[in-house]
């Protein structure tokens, strides 16, 4: 990620975080965040083992719930290496160093916060990057909606700046979801059929109690041996006296 988006994420992480205070939280009383489901819990042993080594040298940041618990914002990673840690019998891992936030936060201010906590991560699956992608223009637009975007800012910068993802690498991200948004339309139109004809088949099929499979430019009947065929082109007028 480049300096400037560094800056840009450092402000956006301290911009709307003034009531923030410092203390020392239970693990019980932490949630990870649904926002976090994108982001892969990855190598969380060499995590728990440089806890353990370390200590904690970063502290998480956390919203509090209306049941009294915390959701975090950032840093699931080191709370499930300090659960790893605890099975481990190491104790002191019980309570984290935590920043509380007390700002009131939206939905989509909680899925920016997580996002721009997770821009460091260099280990995300192309998968989940476009999930990612996908998540951020639906956001984008709620943004724009609410004024929270500067005018003339470019979509894909937006989402360069929440996500760490290189610009260009984001214009990839946006043109394949664009292509699998057009596959999946032409699909659905393959697969939905057509109402007059899926009504001609029942009435056919109702009339000459046999199966029937009516397609564009197409008409299929069925029958089971030479008296059904003979019964179904009487039905049809189709025997001479």
């Amino acid at each position: 990620m480049s300096t400037e988006n560094k800056d840009v994420v450092v402000d956006m992480l301290n911009r709307s975080s003034k009531r923030r205070k410092k203390m020392m939280l239970s693990v019980d009383e932490l949630v990870p965040s649904p926002e976090n489901r994108n982001y892969p819990m990855m190598d969380l042993d060499e995590l728990a083992a440089s806890l353990r080594m370390n200590g904690q040298e970063q502290p998480l940041i956390v919203t509090p719930r209306e049941d009294g618990r915390y959701d975090i914002l950032s840093g699931e990673r080191r709370y499930r290496a300090a659960l790893i840690n605890i099975e481990l019998g190491y104790d002191q891992f019980e309570e984290l160093e935590c920043i509380i936030n007390d700002n009131e936060l939206s939905p989509l201010e909680r899925r920016i916060k997580v996002r721009i906590a997770n821009v460091h991560r260099d280990n995300i699956p192309i998968k989940n990057k476009l999930l990612i992608t996908r998540e951020c223009l639906n956001d984008y637009e709620e943004a724009k909606a609410a004024g929270m975007i500067p005018s003339g800012t470019l979509k894909r910068d937006w989402i360069s700046q929440q996500t760490g993802f290189s610009p260009r690498s984001v214009q990839d991200y946006m043109n394949i979801l664009a292509s699998a948004t057009k596959e999946k339309i032409k699909e659905k139109k393959k697969e939905e059929p057509d109402p007059f004809l899926t009504a001609v088949q029942e009435n056919i099929m109702t009339k000459l109690q046999t199966k029937v499979t009516v397609k564009p430019k197409k008409l299929t009947i069925s029958y089971t041996d030479t008296e059904d065929l003979n019964r179904i082109l009487e039905l049809l007028n189709l025997i001479e006296e």
